[in-house]
């Protein structure tokens, strides 16, 4: 997700970097949101904030299937904010 009023990460960086991942595999999604800027209010609305938790539950999802072991401490805090 990049605003295009960022002028401190330019939205062409991301576009850069969805670029590679898509190149190399990754399943990649890019979101412009026109009039975002870099960290502002934009980025607190709940619709962002619950596309973002959705993102974060899916791939969670698919690393601990993988891993299919016990999550570390960065594991149980991440999954602690992603699904409150």
């Amino acid at each position: 997700m990049h605003g295009d009023a960022d002028t401190l990460v330019l939205p062409n960086q991301t576009e850069i970097l969805h670029k590679a991942l898509i190149e190399n595999g990754v399943d990649s999604k890019r979101y412009i949101v026109p009039g975002a800027g870099h960290s502002d209010e934009y980025w607190f609305q709940p619709e962002v904030t619950e596309l973002i938790i959705d993102f974060l539950n899916e791939k969670n999802k698919k690393i601990f299937k993988v891993r299919q072991g016990v999550p570390n401490k960065s594991e149980v805090i991440l999954l602690a904010l992603v699904e409150r």
